[in-house]
């Protein structure tokens, strides 16, 4: 959403937008935030993943945030619920993800030693391909770029190393070993209750899709209870 009356409208951001900001997506948002003055409430709706992170960062950042969602944090709907979720960086050409994902190690590693059990087990990640090989190539590429240390194999060094799976019709794989599980229920309620914690206002809500006619700033969303939440961003 834009300013409040008298401010400057925040800079408008879709995921593709926050995405070209460089470094990780969601460390994007405090300082596109931070250049327009001075502390914001910022609604965040959506409490997944990218959701949880980006109010943990923008709190982080001075802002106050209140953070919503439909079903709760990490719920079964949730594309980052579930019990595990595996982080990589093969990619393709699309470097950005490959970054984002390397980028993100240090603060996975942080949380695993906040929340008392492991979030992310650097298991090493075996992709493996019967086609398509330009993908794993153009991957490889970024990797070496990013000076990832993920290695290119064949069936045989394969089926040396993971004898426990059948690479029948299997014609080359990519090995990234400083990625791995991630405990995704887990990280995105630790997350959450830090938040909360730490003073940031989470409540569940459901909200209601935006008028055709709503052009410009935003100053507040409605939810399907009734309630107007208002915030500067």
């Amino acid at each position: 959403m834009g300013g409040g009356a008298g401010k400057t409208p925040l800079v408008p951001l879709s995921r593709r937008a926050l995405l070209g900001g460089g470094t990780a997506g969601m460390l994007a948002v405090p300082s596109l935030i931070r250049a327009q003055g001075s502390a914001r409430h910022v609604i965040v709706v959506g409490a997944g993943v990218f959701g949880a992170w980006t109010a943990h960062h923008l709190q982080q950042a001075g802002h106050r945030v209140t953070l919503i969602d439909a079903h709760g944090p990490a719920h079964s709907r949730a594309s980052s619920g579930g019990e595990t979720r595996l982080t990589r960086a093969a990619y393709g050409p699309d470097e950005i993800y490959a970054r984002m994902a390397r980028d993100s190690l240090v603060q996975w590693d942080a949380l695993s030693r906040l929340s008392g059990l492991p979030i992310l087990h650097r298991a090493g990640v075996l992709f493996f391909f019967d086609g398509e090989l330009g993908y794993l190539e153009d991957s490889l590429k970024v990797h070496r770029k990013l000076g990832l240390p993920s290695e290119q194999l064949d069936p045989a060094a394969m089926a040396r190393r993971f004898p426990m799976i059948d690479f029948a019709g299997v014609k080359a794989g990519i090995f990234e070993p400083g990625f791995g599980a991630l405990m995704a229920r887990r990280s995105v309620q630790t997350l959450v209750a830090r938040f909360v914690a730490a003073g940031g206002v989470y409540r569940p809500g459901v909200m209601l899709p935006l008028p055709r006619e709503s052009d410009g700033p935003m100053r507040s969303i409605r939810l399907a209870d009734g309630t107007v939440v208002e915030g500067d961003a």
